[in-house]
C-alpha cells in the first residue's frame, strides 16, 4: 500500500507543533525539500530539480537534523502514526540526499552534515531504499558485496567513487522505482547562468566548461586560462572576458553583467565574513557548536566517512584530519607534522605518540576511532575566546 503524502505531512505537523512549540507558526508543508519530496512521490521530479545549488542540500540537511531529534523523542510519542510520519519523511530526505548526488556530476555533490547520518557517499542501502516499495522498512534488492563489486569504482579515505550509469540502469530496471525525468534546460546564452550564493564563480566555470566541451573549443579555451594563470584572472581581465566571449559566442555585456553580479555576491559574503569575525572577536565563552561552525565557514567541514560521538566532532580543514572536543572550553586536536608550535603562543599541550596496546591510552579515547589521530603524536589547543579561535584558525588554513 502506497503512503499519503499529504496525510502524513499532517501527522509531521502535529509532532513539531508538539515537540518545538518555537516553530509552531513555521509553515513547513511549503519549504523547499517537503516541495522536492512531494514532486518525488509524485514521480514527477526532474534533472533540473537535482541540478540545484548548496543551499538546496543544506536545507535537506536541517530537516534531516530535526526528524533525527524528533526521532530521538520515541519513548514520548503515544499515536503510532505520528512516529511513522517521522520516519517517512526522513527517509523521503535520505532518498532525495542519494538522488542529489546520483544525479550531479559536481565533485561532492550532497552535504557534510553535522552527524544526522547526512552522508556524501552513496550505499547499497540507499539503493535498496530508492527501489522499495515502503521506504521505510526497505527490501533487500541490492547487497553490499554486489555494490562494491559491481558498482564501486575506486575507494579511498575520504570518497567512493561509483559507476553512476550503471547504479541508475540498476535502479530503472526496479518495479518501484520513481524515475527522473531526465529534461534537458534548453540555454540561451550567458543569461542562462544560475548563480550560487555559495560559489557564485563555480557557478560560471560550470557553464563556460559545458559550452566550452559543446562547441569543442577545448584548446582555445585552456590557452587562454593558461595565458592569465588562472580561471578567477580571466574574469578580472576586461580583454579576457572580451576574448572569451568571442570564443564562446557570448553576449558580452550579458555575461559581463553575470560575472559583476558574482563579484557583487563574493564582496557581500566576504563582508558578512567580517562582521561575524567582528562580533566573535569579543565573546569572551564560546561553545563547540562556535567552533564547528566557523571552521566550516573558513572552507572546513565534518568529516565525510567518521560520525562524531557524543563526545568529540571529526572534521577536515585544509586537507588535514582534526577533532573538536565538545568540553565546555573547546579542544582541539591534531597531528604535531600538520603544524609547528612555535608559531602559537595559546594554551597547548603535547602528546607522544602511542602504541595501540597502550596502557594508559593517555588521550581522549573517542581519539581511537579517528586513524590520523589514534597514535600519532598529537596536540591539543584549548580554545578558550572568540580572538583565540579566529586566530588559531587562520594558523591551521596557511
Amino acid at each position: 500500500m502506497g503512503y499519503d503524502f499529504e496525510s502524513h505531512l499532517v501527522g509531521l505537523k502535529y509532532s513539531i507543533d508538539n515537540c518545538f512549540s518555537v516553530f509552531a507558526k513555521i509553515d513547513i508543508a511549503n519549504s523547499l525539500p517537503l516541495e522536492l519530496s512531494r514532486k518525488y512521490e509524485a514521480g514527477r521530479l526532474t534533472q533540473q530539480d537535482l541540478d540545484s545549488e548548496f543551499e538546496t542540500r543544506v536545507a535537506i540537511n536541517s530537516g534531516l537534523a530535526l526528524l533525527s531529534i524528533l526521532e530521538k523523542q520515541e519513548e514520548h510519542f503515544n499515536n503510532y502514526d505520528d512516529l511513522s510520519a517521522i520516519f517517512y519523511f526522513k527517509a523521503l530526505l535520505l532518498n532525495l540526499n542519494a538522488l542529489f548526488i546520483l544525479y550531479n556530476d559536481e565533485e561532492n555533490s550532497g552535504f557534510y552534515g553535522f552527524g544526522f547520518g547526512y552522508e556524501t557517499d552513496l550505499s547499497a542501502e540507499d539503493f535498496n531504499r530508492l527501489a522499495s516499495k515502503d521506504i521505510t522498512k526497505p527490501t533487500l534488492l541490492m547487497s553490499n558485496q554486489y555494490f562494491e563489486d559491481e558498482l564501486v569504482i575506486s575507494k579511498d579515505s575520504y570518497q567512493v567513487e561509483i559507476d553512476k550509469d550503471k547504479a541508475k540502469q540498476w535502479l530503472k530496471d526496479r518495479r518501484y522505482f520513481k524515475p527522473i525525468i531526465e529534461n534537458k534546460v534548453i540555454e540561451s546564452g550567458a543569461s542562462s547562468i544560475v548563480l550560487s550564493q555559495h560559489d557564485p564563480i563555480k557557478s560560471i566555470r560550470k557553464y563556460i566548461d559545458k559550452v566550452v566541451q559543446e562547441l569543442k573549443k577545448e584548446n582555445e579555451f585552456n590557452k587562454l586560462i593558461g595565458s592569465q594563470n588562472g580561471f578567477f584572472n580571466v574574469l578580472n581581465n576586461n580583454a579576457s572576458l572580451l576574448t572569451l566571449s568571442e570564443i564562446l559566442k557570448l553576449d558580452l555585456i550579458v555575461f559581463c553583467s553575470k560575472v559583476n553580479d558574482a563579484k557583487e555576491i563574493i564582496k557581500e559574503k566576504e563582508n558578512e565574513k567580517k562582521i561575524k569575525a567582528e562580533l566573535l572577536t569579543n565573546e569572551k565563552s564560546i561553545s563547540y557548536l562556535t567552533v564547528a561552525q566557523y571552521i566550516t565557514e573558513q572552507g572546513g567541514q565534518s568529516h565525510p566517512t567518521l560520525s562524531e560521538t557524543k563526545y568529540i566532532k571529526p572534521m577536515i580543514i585544509n586537507g588535514h584530519v582534526i577533532a573538536v572536543e565538545k568540553t565546555k572550553k573547546v579542544n582541539i586536536w591534531f597531528q604535531q607534522s600538520y603544524f609547528n608550535l612555535d608559531l602559537w603562543l595559546g594554551d597547548i599541550i603535547e602528546y607522544k605518540k602511542v602504541s595501540p596496546d597502550a596502557i594508559p591510552y593517555g588521550r581522549n579515547s573517542n581519539l581511537k576511532k579517528i586513524p590520523e589521530l589514534a597514535y600519532d603524536d598529537l596536540y591539543k589547543v584549548k580554545i578558550k575566546q572568540g580572538n583565540e579561535l579566529i586566530e588559531f584558525i587562520s594558523f591551521l588554513m596557511k
